[in-house]
């Protein structure tokens, strides 16, 4: 209350964040009636229905805040973002929400490039000004097409970055298994620093990793065909150079968990030491191009900290611990 006091004295409105008080339902209606309750969740299957009904019927005022899915996952979750932000707009509008947000986070170094939230943003716009065009039901289908919206809105036309884009947000979501605000590729590279998942592994036993491959293979053919026109534009062609990063990033976390779920305790120390080697050899490389892309965008600040997490696994594979 002292914040929310001083704020008021100087003509203020504090918004907070709602995950705290909706532990607690029962006391939403103690809370002050000018501050704005920011009602977030990340996943698809947020019980938006419940907590947005419990706050209009305390009267209090609140945003509904989603998420991109584009964090712990190097290139998105796009099937996840679609249905929480479609969810959280539909609910939000039911129960009278002043509006609508979509988070991006930098979760254990911000490893994603720009591109990677963009779809969750477009569509997040597109649910906050007409939520029934992205709501499918039994008499109407969504009208939002990502790969239109990506060209359209993004790549200045050229579908090929789009299509590539798509593949790649779709990477992290095919083993069946959804992991909490985490796909399986960026998992596994995170695993030396982050290891918040490994009691997760054992479900993902001998998986070989052949549908993401796959994909990524395709992936890496759009954005060949994409950046072989001479009209190729410097926007696309630094968007293509961020795509290509992320389709490389995602090879690699494949292929290491090829590897480490073939082992018998599902660590990086039983590959072998050959294997570990030629994983070294790949990522080495990709580090410099991950400093390189980093600074054309953003500030130096946090880029120690993001790289020192892709120089601890390179250090797994060369010490086998």
């Amino acid at each position: 209350m002292k914040i929310y006091t001083i704020a008021r004295s100087k003509g203020k409105r504090i918004q907070i964040y709602g995950d705290i008080i909706m532990k607690y339902p029962h006391l939403i209606r103690e809370l002050p009636g000018d501050i704005l309750l920011i009602n977030w969740g990340y996943e698809a299957d947020h019980p938006f229905e419940i907590e947005c009904a419990q706050i209009a019927a305390a009267d209090i005022p609140f945003y509904v805040c989603t998420g991109n899915s584009a964090w712990n996952s190097i290139s998105g979750r796009w099937k996840n973002a679609r249905s929480n932000i479609a969810r959280g707009a539909a609910q939000g509008l039911m129960n009278g929400a002043e509006g609508l947000m979509v988070s991006e986070w930098g979760d254990n170094g911000h490893w994603q490039q720009i591109s990677t939230g963009l779809p969750g943003f477009l569509y997040g716009a597109c649910a906050a000004w007409n939520v029934d065009a992205i709501t499918e039901t039994e008499s109407s289908t969504a009208s939002f097409e990502p790969v239109q919206a990506l060209a359209l809105h993004v790549f200045e036309g050229n579908s090929n970055l789009a299509r590539a884009e798509m593949l790649l947000q779709s990477v992290g979501e095919q083993t069946g298994v959804q992991l909490h605000n985490a796909s399986l590729p960026a998992v596994l590279m995170l695993d030396p620093v982050f290891p918040y998942y490994r009691g997760e592994y054992q479900q993902f036993r001998d998986y070989s990793f052949d549908k993401e491959l796959k994909l990524l293979d395709s992936a890496r053919e759009l954005l060949g065909a994409a950046t072989s026109s001479p009209e190729l534009s410097q926007k696309n062609a630094h968007f293509a150079e961020e795509l290509s990063l992320g389709q490389r990033l995602l090879q690699h976390g494949c292929r290491l968990g090829r590897l480490q779920m073939a082992t018998a305790n599902l660590t990086v120390a039983e590959i072998a030491a050959a294997e570990r080697e030629a994983l070294a050899a790949e990522l080495k490389p990709l580090l410099g191009e991950y400093r390189r892309l980093w600074l054309r965008r953003s500030r130096p600040g946090g880029l120690s900290d993001s790289v020192a997490r892709l120089e601890s696994l390179l250090q797994s594979y060369r010490s086998g611990r």
